[in-house]
């Protein structure tokens, strides 16, 4: 699985109050939140560019966010 650098996407804001916005240039074929466990709290597939994740639901900590777009994905940690 390819790698992507950060001008494909970009996620903001960070630490996140209720919704998770992800900037990109190609839709986003899915979304995948971890908690510091590795479980998964959230999934979404929103196919489309630049999308809002509602973390409205998740309490307060440390979660990491998968986003995949084709056969590339990347992890980056965020804060609640």
């Amino acid at each position: 699985m390819e790698d992507f650098n950060s001008e494909v996407f970009s996620i903001y804001p960070n630490p996140v109050q209720n919704v998770l916005n992800i900037k990109s240039a190609t839709n986003i074929d899915s979304v995948v939140v971890y908690d510091i466990l590795g479980k998964i709290v959230l999934q979404e597939n929103p196919a489309k560019v630049s999308p809002s994740i509602d973390m409205s639901s998740l309490t307060s900590g440390a979660y990491l966010v998968k986003v995949t777009i084709g056969n590339a994905s990347k992890t980056v940690k965020v804060l609640k």
